[in-house]
This record gives structure tokens, sequence and C-alpha cells, in this order.
């Protein structure tokens, strides 16, 4: 049992939902904001009250975390604890409490209820779910403690509320976490990559990669390699290659968004604004050496009155829409062309480039 002292303090740290932990002689206890004690109990170790259960996402009852002979229980605002027996550990959440009796981790409720079986582990609550552990197996687990899948597997990575990766004999496929969701693909893969896409994955089967939809279970049609390249006005775009080409599609849609295969997608610095020297960045198509941008909101090569920029060497010209050279002279910045000029800067110095390739001013 916590020793009982005489009540004084020696630190306190403020109030936090009007109970402050205050602190005597090493050990630990509360008082509210009368300056009453809550209990008169002293704790070896003591969190604030921050911990409680929640309806509607407003927490209806706050717990703190209190150990004492190296045991853990929980408190309310009261003084009264949350179990009978003290614990090993206890891990509590917005939903529910992990805690360890020692030999196996159990599910509780905020009413003091255990809700789930005993397992050798149970992770943290990630996307409303639990992972818990027997014999090296995973499986999952709901906040209230309900067994999602009747399988263990191998691993599980959490997606989203309703969807997870799955890892089972070397083979991966996403599974529907809602109660007894099972696999979203009919064919496992060899690989599924993570990327910052939420909803959208590359995944590798035979040996070729697809785009894959983890929400409806559509997939693209075999690359070679796949990357995530950009999010442009809510669309997700994909690189893909094939025969050492390179072009892009829309998700998982087997569309290509580029008229022709090119040989490197990338992004550059180009241009540059004479008023406030800002640079901005454009996407670009590489092929046969030369440079061009493309629009995307468009979805066509970005000809501007019949003229694209495109940039060689770190130096930057205009081709026509024959691919023919506007200028026989390499520029460091240039502007798009506005009518039947465009503005060209030359490391420190501008003029203007008129299409049929000459500057208006004298060097």
């Amino acid at each position: 049992m916590a020793r009982k002292v005489k009540f004084k303090i020696e630190n306190f740290n403020g109030f936090k939902n009007r109970i402050a932990i205050v602190r005597y002689d090493g050990l630990f206890s509360f008082i509210n904001e009368q300056g009453k004690p809550i209990t008169e109990e002293w704790f070896e170790t003591a969190t604030d009250f921050e911990f409680g259960y929640q309806v509607d996402d407003v927490v209806q009852e706050y717990f703190a975390v209190v150990s004492r002979g190296m045991k853990y229980n929980l408190i309310n605002v009261k003084g009264e604890y949350l179990f009978s027996e003290w614990f090993n550990y206890v891990i509590p959440n917005e939903y529910n409490i992990i805690v360890n009796d020692g030999r196996q981790n159990i599910l509780y409720d905020y009413s003091g209820r255990k809700i789930s079986d005993k397992y050798e582990g149970i992770a943290p609550m990630n996307y409303g779910h639990h992972i818990v552990f027997i014999n090296n197996k995973v499986s999952l687990i709901d906040m209230s403690g309900k067994q999602v899948f009747d399988e263990w597997f191998d691993d599980i990575q959490m997606l989203s509320n309703t969807r997870a990766i799955v890892k089972n004999n070397g083979k991966y496929n996403v599974y529907k976490t809602e109660m007894n969701g099972g696999k979203l693909f009919k064919n496992d893969f060899a690989l599924i990559r993570i990327n910052n896409v939420e909803r959208f994955k590359i995944a590798t089967l035979d040996g070729y990669e697809h785009v894959i939809d983890i929400e409806t279970g559509q997939m693209s049609k075999p690359y070679t390699y796949i990357e995530a390249s950009f999010n442009y006005k809510g669309i997700d775009f994909f690189s893909v290659e094939e025969n050492g080409k390179y072009n892009l599609i829309k998700g998982c849609d087997d569309a290509l968004v580029l008229p022709v295969w090119v040989d490197d997608i990338t992004c550059n610095l180009y241009g540059f604004d004479l008023e406030n020297e800002n640079e901005y960045s454009q996407y670009r198509l590489g092929n046969d050496g030369k440079w061009t941008l493309y629009d995307f909101s468009e979805c066509k090569y970005k000809f501007e009155n019949g003229v694209s920029i495109y940039q060689k060497d770190g130096l930057f010209n205009f081709i026509d829409l024959n691919n023919r050279l506007i200028s026989d002279k390499w520029f460091t910045k240039v502007q798009p062309f506005k009518g039947n000029h465009a503005l060209v800067k030359n490391k420190t110095k501008c003029n203007i480039l008129t299409k049929d390739g000459k500057l208006l001013l004298e060097d």
C-alpha cells in the first residue's frame, strides 16, 4: 500500500482538467482547484488526469495512471480506483485500456470490464484497431475487443480505419478491416510498397508492378516500374516505365496521360518573374536530350502560341511545333512567350526574344 504522510507539498506544476499533481518526499498525489487532496494516498509515479473514455469526441470522465510497488492502476478525480487489482502496466487511450497481469495482455473498458481475450501482446490502438500477438503470429481486434479476423498472420500494417496490408507466408494483400472483411484482391502480391498516397499503393505481381486502389480493389495493367510522382489538383499521378521509356497514369487508370513515351519525367526550376525574381517549379519531360514542359491542367504539351520552353545542359531555349530551335542563343532563364515575344535572361542581363529568334535589345 502507498505510504501515507502528512499532506505537504514541495513541487507543483499547475492544474490539468482541474486536478494538479503535487510532490512531497519523493512521492506524488493530487489536489483539486480548492486545494483539497482527492486521496490520502501517495504514489511512486503519477500522470496528469488526461485519459478517459470519449462520447462524440468529448471525454466523459478523466483518469490518471498511478503506481505503487511497481504495480499500476487508474484513479479518477474522486480518488476511486478503476481496478480492484493492480497490474504490471496499464496503457490507456480514449476508448479502452491495455493491461498486463504479469502473464498476458488484456483489453478493458473504462467501466473496468474486461472486453477482450488474453494475448501475449496488444499493440497501442491505431486507426481504431489493435494488433494482437500469439506465438509469433498477429491478428486484429477492434476497439471493443472483438477479433476482426479468424486467421493469424505474419504481419499487419494498418492503412486506414477500414484497410490494412497483411503479410502471410511471404505474400501480401490488402484486407478490409470491417468484421470478417477478408481480402480485397483475388491474387496475393510479392510486395506492396508503402507511399505517401493515401488511396493508391504500388504492388508487385509476377515480376511486374501495378498501381492498386485500396478502396475499390481495382489495379492498373503491369509495368516494369512505377513511382508515385505528384498530386495535381487532387489527382494522383504515377510515373510508369515500359521498355526503358516513361509515361504517366492517373491513379490506376490505364489511359496514358502523355501522347508519347519519353526518356525522363522530372521536376526542374525554370523561368523567373522580373518584378520579384520568384522562381517557380514545373514538371518537365525529357526526350532525345531535349526538355519540354507539360500542362497537366489541359493534359497536353505546354506549347503557347506554337512555342514551348525546353532545357539542355542547364540552359534554356524554345522549340516550335516541328521541334526546331527558335534561337541560336541559349539563356540562363526564360519566361513563356506572351504573343510574339518572350522575356529571356542571360546571367544578369535581360532581353526580349521574338518568335523568329531575334533579340530586340542590343547587347
